[in-house]
């Protein structure tokens, strides 16, 4: 039995302006690496940087698997109403790079489940409304749809502000299940389908007690590695940008600075073309 552990490399396809799962996307290609679901399923995808993330690591990988996002992309008391835009971005951006193993499923929770059979869903994501009730019944009506010793991953479990409740949620299942706990940013809950487990096991790989909290600090130390090396990337594209406008200005400046000389030139020929003139005219006059 291997045990698990993170790689640094990965880089997703998609990144969006909501930042919260972007700490989590090594993470997400380790637990799709280790896994190698047949089904996986989003519930609450919004813009698709969680969802894009399992794809791109299903792809690179070359697995042979299914995801299926379910949004009704119309919003809600959290995250807020959406533009139908949001939707058509994710659908285009699906189309273009997974079109033959993903499918967005446009429609409510309690109405996207009836087309999943009892225990077939491999990794399960549940990132939708955040109110303990909405989260609860989703983890429970949901769960009897995850295979044993399936995945079940709870975002968000960090934000304990206004009627956010999936830290509640997290507190109640870290008491009976297998799991692991990503307490940076906005927190991600890890649950091994299988109550009677000792340890925590991702496919063939097995994630020992001790463990854990390394796993934790591991993809954290990742992340804030990946976020340096992004802005020390922004800022030698900006300086390229800048050296690149200033060499611009440089060479329109030298441009500048020929023609005037060459006005310069010609003003110095029309002078000297006068002082001869008018020397000669004092000549006459004498």
């Amino acid at each position: 039995m291997m045990e698990f552990y993170p790689t640094f490399n990965f880089r997703s396809r998609f990144k969006s302006d909501v930042v919260n799962w972007h700490r989590h996307f090594n993470f997400g290609f380790d637990l799709i690496r280790c896994l190698e679901p047949k089904s996986v399923v989003e519930l609450g995808v919004h813009k698709g940087d969680s969802y894009f993330c399992f794809c791109e690591s299903i792809k690179q990988l070359s697995l042979d698997s299914k995801c299926y996002g379910i949004d009704t992309w119309k919003g809600d008391q959290h995250s807020g109403n959406y533009e139908e835009e949001v939707y058509q971005e994710v659908e285009r951006f699906n189309k273009e790079f997974y079109a033959n193993f993903s499918y967005l499923v446009r429609d409510r929770f309690e109405s996207a489940i009836k087309q999943f059979s009892s225990e077939s869903i491999d990794l399960l994501h549940i990132d939708g409304c955040h109110t303990y009730e909405a989260v609860s019944n989703d983890f429970n009506t949901w769960i009897k749809k995850v295979k044993t010793n399936g995945i079940i991953l709870i975002h968000d479990i960090n934000i304990r502000h206004k009627d956010f409740g999936a830290w509640r949620l997290w507190e109640e299942l870290q008491k009976d299940f297998p799991n692991i706990t990503f307490n940076y940013g906005c927190g991600l809950g890890v649950i091994l389908n299988n109550q009677g487990a000792k340890h925590f096991r991702v496919g063939d790989f097995l994630l020992r007690d001790c463990a854990m909290p390394f796993i934790s600090e591991a993809y954290s130390i990742c992340y804030e590695k990946i976020s340096l090396e992004e802005q020390l990337e922004d800022q030698k594209f900006k300086s390229n940008e800048m050296e690149s406008k200033l060499n611009y200005q440089l060479k329109d400046s030298r441009i500048q600075l020929q023609k005037l000389n060459e006005e310069n030139s010609n003003l110095t020929v029309k002078s000297q073309f006068l002082k001869e003139k008018n020397a000669s005219l004092k000549e006459k006059c004498e």
